[in-house]
């Protein structure tokens, strides 16, 4: 009939167990949602790449044909020339890494949103508008309190603190009278 309240203690500590689980979840789909959110931008981030490293090659190109006719002139030194063509191949090396870095974040993006072969629609376009004009943030205190009160990793921590306090009540229970 009465068992040290060791039944009642174990009953709030699965409960607490299951709201812990549920929190855990939350938490999975909170963390899920930022790696995607990654890696979005890490796609805009290597379209930017991309198109910086698109015009320093188009301006260097410019600059090594001037400084070629300057040399064939006699108004430039070679070493000129072979300057502007390392900067045409670091341009190209640039491209290439941007090349890179769209792809691998592509492939993360299409897989983090269950395109199981990594790869998005072909009809997936990407926006170029990129907003600059920011308005100043709170202080950072206030995203601290939010992030405390609402994560629910942390609330989860806060559960399983609760099936400890069950549990030792439990371990209690074995110390008291029983009917």
């Amino acid at each position: 009939i009465f068992d040290g309240f060791s039944r009642y203690f174990s009953l709030k500590a699965a409960k607490s167990n299951l709201k812990y689980q549920e929190l855990m979840e939350e938490d999975a789909c909170r963390t899920m949602m930022l790696s995607v959110a990654y890696a979005y931008n890490t796609v805009l981030l290597a379209i930017e790449q991309r198109r910086i490293a698109m015009e320093d090659r188009k301006f260097q190109l410019d600059s090594l044909q001037n400084t070629r006719y300057k040399f064939e002139a006699g108004a430039a030194p070679l070493s000129d020339v072979l300057n502007f063509e390392i900067l045409v191949n670091n341009a190209e090396v640039n491209m290439i890494a941007a090349d890179y870095s769209y792809d691998t974040a592509l492939y993360a993006l299409a897989v983090l949103m269950g395109y199981p072969d990594g790869t998005l629609p072909a009809d997936l376009k990407f926006s170029s508008e990129i907003k600059t004009d920011f308005i100043e943030l709170p202080a950072v205190e206030i995203y601290l309190d939010a992030a405390l009160a609402n994560r629910p990793d942390l609330k989860a921590y806060r559960e399983k603190l609760n099936i400890a306090k069950y549990d030792v009540y439990k371990a209690w229970g074995a110390f008291s009278p029983t009917a």
